[in-house]
């Protein structure tokens, strides 16, 4: 995917809100940040990973919430407790962080949790499918405080899109571990 397509991704969507979290270890170095974005149109609401206070890159591509719904019911089905792994598909981006930045933000989001009993394994929240209703009630552009929305040209000209070079194996827990970047940053 090209930065162009990055940043033309969220043509057509406005900002809803902003946010940061922890990353899921303990130990790991800054925080995360995230945004919600909202289709004009279809007003269906997306997530975007949007920046990493310390190494690791990642990619900023719009994963929508319906998707993450549908792969959180599997999960339920499957009624055991799951990797950040379980997240990867979820993404285009093939960063070795993309799903563990994920599960940092739906923890943040108390859409899913830590396993109370086995260490870097995770659940879902029994109420998980009440979050897409609160993010109706999030901000929205329209509220003053809100960031307002880019025009097409201004996202592809200010537009810091993390782009996949190559396939990244992964290499053991990297939800639970510093990576260097990886990516460029255009």
């Amino acid at each position: 995917m090209t930065t162009k397509q990055h940043a033309n991704q969220k043509a057509g969507h406005s900002l809803i809100s902003e946010s940061s979290c922890n990353k899921l270890s303990p130990t790991a170095k800054g925080k995360i940040q995230y945004q919600v974005w909202q289709h004009n149109d279809e007003k269906s609401y997306s997530i975007c990973i949007s920046g990493n206070e310390s190494s690791g890159g990642f990619s900023n591509e719009l994963v929508l919430a319906t998707d993450i719904i549908k792969k959180l019911k599997r999960l339920v089905a499957d009624d055991k407790p799951f990797h950040a792994t379980a997240l990867k598909d979820l993404f285009i981006g093939k960063s070795v962080n993309n799903h563990c930045f994920l599960a940092a933000i739906l923890v943040n989001e108390q859409v899913i949790q830590p396993h109370p009993m086995t260490a870097r394994l995770l659940e879902v929240n029994p109420n998980f499918e009440l979050w897409l209703e609160s993010l109706k009630t999030q901000k929205t552009s329209d509220s003053p405080n809100a960031p307002s929305p880019m025009t097409k040209d201004q996202k592809s000209k200010k537009s810091k899109a993390v782009i996949d070079n190559q396939p990244i194996e992964e290499q053991g827990d990297v939800c639970h571990q510093e990576q260097s970047p990886t990516e460029t940053v255009a």
